[in-house]
């Protein structure tokens, strides 16, 4: 299978990267055993890779440094993290990372079950995951160009993400040894611990704020300063209520 096509955007990283190498090749064969072989339909080469690299993010813990920021727990949250995101960019960004999660979550950490409820479920993420990644596509018109390489790959994984699907299903039990399906509980632990490490990055960037906030005002006190410490200690309370109690402007 020739690989040569695919572009800068997706070659950049994790090219001579032995997981990285691991995960496009197992990909592959779970492609060929699932009767989806690539470029079947479409030229799908570079979806490939996205997903090789994809993969490879989430076992080096690059991907879950970046759901914890954007991945919605629930539909419902959506809406607020796009409010957050003040550019095209961010919104472009906000709804890739959303499908790229529900794509890992039904693909190799929720399967079918017997009730129809669960199968409700996971109809439910699946249409998410393909409608997110329509709106990242369709955000790719507005965005700088270094971005656009990625719009046909989106648009390839919005159309074909029950495929994509199907061949993570059969990656997980083969070659990644995910056998044991992840239950509610444990995706809401999941979700919980995206949430911690969120707010726990939110805290660090507020304690800096106040601290710099705090030299400034000890080093020039005037009422601009006074004001950004206030600001930036109201900012750090909401998280903390009981930060800042050792700062004192007097």
């Amino acid at each position: 299978m020739s690989l040569d096509r695919y572009t800068d955007e997706l070659m950049k990283r994790g090219k001579c990267d032995p997981s990285f190498s691991y995960m496009l090749d197992t990909l592959l064969q779970s492609r060929i055993a699932t009767d989806h072989e690539s470029n079947s339909e479409y030229f799908d080469e570079d979806v490939n890779v996205y997903l090789s690299l994809l993969l490879n993010s989430m076992v080096k813990n690059g991907f879950h440094r970046e759901a914890a920021r954007y991945v919605a727990g629930y539909e419902s949250d959506l809406p607020e993290i796009l409010d957050q995101a003040r550019t095209a960019v961010m919104k472009y960004r906000v709804y890739r990372i959303n499908a790229d999660y529900l794509l890992l979550q039904t693909g190799l950490f929720q399967v079918p079950g017997e009730t129809d409820s669960v199968d409700t479920s996971l109809l439910s993420s699946i249409e998410r995951g393909k409608t997110y990644y329509r709106f990242a596509c369709s955000l790719t018109d507005r965005i700088p160009e270094r971005y656009r390489p990625l719009s046909s790959v989106l648009a390839k994984l919005s159309y074909g993400f029950d495929t994509y699907r199907e061949v993570l299903s059969f990656m997980r039990g083969e070659f990644l040894n995910l056998m044991e399906q992840l239950n509610e509980r444990d995706m809401i632990a999941l979700y919980a611990d995206m949430d911690d490490i969120g707010r726990n990055e939110a805290l660090h960037a507020a304690r800096n704020a106040l601290l710099d906030a705090y030299l400034a005002n000890r080093k020039t006190p005037s009422e601009e300063n006074r004001r950004r410490f206030e600001a930036a200690l109201e900012a750090l309370r909401k998280l903390d209520p009981d930060a800042g109690a050792d700062l004192d402007l007097s």
